[in-house]
This record gives C-alpha cells, sequence and structure tokens, in this order.
C-alpha cells in the first residue's frame, strides 16, 4: 500500500495526465515556465523573480537539491535570493530547467555578445551544479568564439574567462582560437592589451601556438610508424 502526498500528486501532475483514449501524455513543462501554476518555490535576483518548481528544479540542480533537504531560511520562505548573479544568465539557467535549452542573445537589454553571455551562463551552472546546461553552455560559447573572434567582445570574453576560476574549461578554446588567428588580433588595440594584462592568457597562447608548430612539424615513417620532425 503506497501513501500519497501533496509532492507526489504535484510530480504525477507535473509528468503527465491520463489522456481521453486511456494513455498518459507527457505534459510540456515549457507551460509551467515562471508560472504560478502549482509552483512552490521562487528564485530571486536583483529586482526579477521567478515561480518555479521545486521537483523540476531540485531534480537538475545540486544546489537546490541539498537546499530543500535542509531547514535553511530559505526552504522555510519558500523562496532564494540569488545575490551577485547576473539576472539574464539566471533566465536562462530556470528557462533551461523547463525547455532544456536557452537564447545566448540574453532576455533582457544588453549590449553583450552571445559569447560573453554563454560565459555568464556557464558560470552560474557551475555554481548551481546545473550539469547539463554547463556541458550545453559550453558548446554554444565554442560556437560562438569560433565564429567571432574577430568581434570588439570577443577581449572581453577572454578577460571573462580568466578571471573566473570556474572558468577553466573554456580558456582552452579561447587560447586555441587566438592562436589560431593570432596575426590578425594582436593588430587591435583591445585584444593586445588583454594579452599583456590577463594573468596566465599569454602562456596559454604561446602553449597552442606550440603545440601546433610541432604537429605541423611531425610526420609518420611509413616504414617503421614512428613520428619523425622536419
Amino acid at each position: 500500500m503506497s501513501i500519497r502526498t501533496e509532492e507526489s500528486d504535484r510530480a504525477v501532475t507535473l509528468r503527465g495526465r491520463e489522456t481521453a483514449s486511456g494513455g498518459v501524455g507527457r505534459l510540456r513543462l515549457e507551460s509551467f515556465f515562471n508560472s504560478p501554476k502549482f509552483s512552490d518555490f521562487a528564485i530571486k535576483v536583483g529586482d526579477r523573480e521567478f515561480k518555479v518548481h521545486k521537483i523540476v528544479i531540485c531534480g537538475q540542480s545540486d544546489y537546490f537539491d541539498r537546499l530543500f533537504e535542509g531547514k535553511w531560511k530559505e526552504v522555510l520562505e519558500d523562496s532564494s535570493d540569488l545575490v551577485g548573479d547576473d539576472p539574464a544568465a539566471v533566465e536562462a539557467m530556470v528557462r533551461f530547467m523547463y525547455e532544456n535549452e536557452y537564447d545566448s542573445s540574453g532576455y533582457d537589454d544588453t549590449d553583450m555578445s552571445p559569447m560573453v553571455f554563454d560565459v555568464l551562463v556557464y558560470q552560474v551552472a557551475d555554481k548551481y551544479g546545473v550539469g547539463a546546461l554547463k556541458k550545453l553552455s559550453k558548446g554554444k560559447f565554442d560556437r560562438a568564439t569560433s565564429i567571432c573572434w574577430e568581434m570588439d567582445d570577443f577581449p572581453r570574453a577572454v578577460a571573462q574567462v580568466y578571471s573566473s576560476p570556474e572558468c577553466e574549461e573554456l580558456r582552452d578554446t579561447i587560447a586555441r582560437v587566438s592562436s589560431k588567428h593570432i596575426d590578425k588580433l594582436t593588430m587591435k588595440n583591445n585584444f593586445f592589451r588583454v594579452l599583456q594584462e590577463t594573468t596566465g592568457f599569454a602562456a596559454d597562447v604561446v602553449r597552442r601556438m606550440v603545440k601546433g608548430a610541432n604537429l605541423q612539424g611531425q610526420t609518420q615513417c611509413p616504414n617503421c610508424g614512428e613520428e619523425v620532425e622536419f
């Protein structure tokens, strides 16, 4: 015999409901994004507030999963104020939890490029333990930098990545793209400045350039299979 609780009933409601044919149809979580319907928690950031559902966010965020297991102030008040986080990046995180996607152009009036916004989303995903979003934002960042490296915002993306320890995974992408286009990039004052002032960036770029040069200077002997430098 199973005991039904309010929480389990809500889970069933969110997962699906009986259809006219007797089968179970999966509800689209998108319709519950920032909706007060069945909402039992609020995420606040800056002057914005998002109505969420514990069963949705705790299943995707290590941070909120741990939060809801304790008797913290946020749990008692059914709301959490995310101080210091970028509001648009937090919206991207919440939207991802319901839609499995986010828009790299952001969700408010901002002049930042997609690659800079992807860095902010990556940071939020890392902070709140949303692994799937972290992976998605890295993929978007990799694609954006490979296309938008000539944009004026590229040095800003470099500075953002190298000023954040949690973004170490993104540094290889920045260094690889920079080393590939170093001739053109060093002609830009903003890039040259960030190359000089950003700790570790120049070293990573040189390392990638040396690695690339070594690969170009090697070939495999058709007889013995050994790598031969020339």
